[in-house]
């Protein structure tokens, strides 16, 4: 006899905000680092839940204003951060930056994740006014 399979523990969890440092010169706006940040604030919450979570969403926020005249932005994007978002089944990640904003889904993280090899590095330029 064949025991019922486990039921699903996991907890659903709609946002996790993450706040990433951002460094400015030359009207470059950089952000780097993320792995750390996203390992962190996702730890937390699977420990406030009480252990597995699912249909997470995450949101990873940076400051542009100290670069009132920015030009370009650079996101990089490790490889242990997309392998923890696609681990940890993230169903969304958006990166908001003020007035810059990209969301990707699960499907988008995965093919990342099979894609990559090194770091990602977003370049993103200004629009001209």
């Amino acid at each position: 006899m064949t025991p019922p399979p486990a039921a699903d523990t996991s907890v659903s969890v709609k946002d996790i905000n993450v706040k990433a440092k951002s460094a400015v010169k030359n009207n470059t706006v950089k952000v780097k680092n993320i792995a750390a940040v996203l390992k962190k604030e996702i730890t937390k919450a699977e420990k406030e839940q009480g252990g597995r979570i699912k249909d997470l969403s995450v949101e990873i926020t940076f400051d542009t204003g100290k670069a009132k005249n920015w030009k370009n932005l650079h996101l990089e994007m490790d490889k242990q951060a997309v392998n923890l978002l696609v681990k940890k089944n993230v169903k969304e990640w958006k990166v908001n930056g003020g007035n810059v904003n990209l969301t990707f889904d699960s499907k988008a993280l995965k093919e990342l994740k099979k894609e990559m090899n090194t770091a990602v590095v977003i370049k993103m330029k200004q629009a001209d006014k």
